[in-house]
């Protein structure tokens, strides 16, 4: 009797929980911070600048894709 009032209070919790679904479109990212970006997030976009600025990569590839670094931008 106790394990079906648990699967009950399961399944009553799982119906009721308010789901909800992010898509993302396509070159969206989510940031470290929970927020989506266009492109690489800012975060990621100054560290790129960075190791070019340090004599690094000024053009190269992240995941799927290609950044270039041009007037620090």
């Amino acid at each position: 009797m106790r394990t079906l009032s648990s699967i009950i209070l399961a399944a009553t919790l799982a119906v009721s929980y308010p789901v909800s679904a992010l898509k993302l479109k396509s070159g969206q990212v989510i940031g470290g911070d929970g927020k989506v970006y266009d492109g690489a997030s800012p975060a990621s976009q100054q560290l790129l600048i960075d190791q070019a600025a340090k004599g690094g990569k000024s053009a190269g590839v992240q995941g799927r894709n290609l950044y270039v670094v041009v007037e620090g931008t």
